[in-house]
């Protein structure tokens, strides 16, 4: 009996054994073979759209019916320095092509369809949409009297900030410059950052002889045109603040606001950004806005700050870039406790992002705990093996524990091998 027991529960060991080796390989197998889709998603992040161009067609090689890297091969062959329009359009195609659902298309990919010349395919697909400001935007630029009916059947629950973006430029075109006076105004009255619409706004006041009003909307396009080009962190608040004076709306302005707070921390005038701060919804801040902060605030370590924002933030989904910027806040503070605890939970979110994995492989070396930290920054590089900083950082980590084959193997991981790896090298003798 005490023998049975004994193979029985030999047998049972063995089983969980092989179940584990087994389920280790699928997840690496897995892993390996969605390795050219991550990669391409990180360097498509990073602005590598190169890299990106060949790390999606190297995964749609083996994935080919994955949408998202239809999709983001697409964009990538739009963008970058080798570009190739008709390789855009031939992915752009296919992805449209396996959507069962015709009510994922949106404006920006109806608005990449026109800049790649895809205007018969865009007028195929309207057939297949029911939202009629989807079709305004089809139309617009092809056939404006069609966009105009369209855009005349959103329901006024649906006329939302795009809405009237749009309305203003078709109802230009048409020449209908009351109704552009109308849009354009809504439009300030919910952003009021809108640079062209201030243009189509004193154009349209010209023709129906409001000339006043037209010069006051030309002044503000030239102020918005003065603080987008100016250097100068002074010189830009000053411009801001002349462009309130301009136009008070511009108080209910969440772009406004995001990028007032942000010059006021990079002047350093921490206390009336915080009191600004305190006066907005952070939910209520788009992505664009709440990084536009954050960067400012990861500048200039202002750590009260970060800690409002995240606490404030708890109600809206972090995002990969988020986390990113509140990391390296923490980080470069020497907050090595709670950077560590925010990373990890950033790598928890983002397992398959390059630049969380990296910031959270920073705060493990930061806490001491080096094992750990360069198994974090190993997985860092393999999704992202073009960024050497983050190479020549692992290597030294290998060189003094004395581990020189390793630091060779990091740095010859790198696809990218530039003057700083070659440096590297030469500095420590790894040829």
């Amino acid at each position: 009996m005490k023998t049975l027991t004994i193979s029985l529960l030999s047998i049972l060991l063995i089983f969980i054994f092989v179940s584990y080796i087994f389920e280790d390989f699928e997840t690496k197998y897995n892993e390996n073979n969605d390795l050219a889709y991550y990669r391409g998603k990180n360097a498509y992040n990073a602005q590598q759209y190169v890299l990106a161009q060949k790390y999606f067609s190297d995964d749609l090689l083996t994935n080919p019916e994955r949408s998202d890297s239809l999709y983001l091969a697409a964009n990538s062959y739009m963008k970058g320095s080798f570009q190739s329009f008709n390789k855009s359009i031939d992915y752009y195609r296919k992805y449209i092509n396996q959507l069962l659902d015709f009510s994922l298309i949106d404006i920006s990919l109806i608005n990449q369809m026109k800049n790649v010349g895809m205007i018969e395919d865009l007028e195929k697909l309207s057939n297949h949409i029911n939202n009629q400001f989807y079709l305004a935007v089809i139309w617009e630029g092809i056939d404006s009297n069609k966009a105009i009916y369209h855009l005349d059947l959103v329901p006024k629950s649906d006329q939302n900030l795009n809405y009237h973006l749009v309305a203003t430029r078709i109802n230009f075109t048409l020449k209908n410059y009351s109704a552009v006076v109308s849009h354009a105004k809504n439009v300030n009255s919910i952003s009021g950052m809108h640079k062209n619409n201030y243009y189509l706004l004193s154009q349209a006041y010209r023709n129906i002889q409001k000339f006043r009003e037209a010069k006051e909307a030309l002044q503000i396009y030239d102020k918005l045109n003065s603080i987008e080009n100016e250097i100068s962190i002074d010189k830009k608040f000053e411009h801001i603040t002349t462009l309130y004076k301009l136009n008070n709306n511009l108080i209910n302005s969440y772009d406004y606001n995001a990028l007032k707070i942000n010059l006021l921390v990079k002047l350093n005038r921490i206390k009336q950004a915080e009191i600004e701060l305190k006066k907005l919804s952070i939910k209520s801040l788009n992505k664009k806005n709440r990084i536009l902060i954050l960067e400012a605030i990861k500048n200039t370590r202002s750590l009260y700050l970060a800690d409002y924002m995240f606490s404030a933030s708890k109600s809206v989904k972090i995002t990969s870039d988020e986390y990113v910027l509140y990391c390296q806040t923490y980080i470069l503070s020497n907050q090595s406790e709670k950077g560590l605890d925010l990373c990890a939970n950033s790598a928890h979110k983002y397992p398959h992002s390059a630049p969380n994995l990296y910031w959270f492989g920073m705060a493990l070396l930061k806490s001491n705990k080096t094992h750990e930290a360069k198994y974090q920054l190993n997985n860092a590089i393999d999704y992202a093996p073009w960024v050497n900083v983050w190479i020549i950082q692992l290597a030294k980590l290998y060189l003094l524990e004395g581990n020189v084959e390793f630091a060779k193997a990091i740095l010859n991981k790198s696809i990218n091998q530039d003057n700083s790896i070659q440096i590297f090298k030469l500095n420590n003798s790894l040829f």
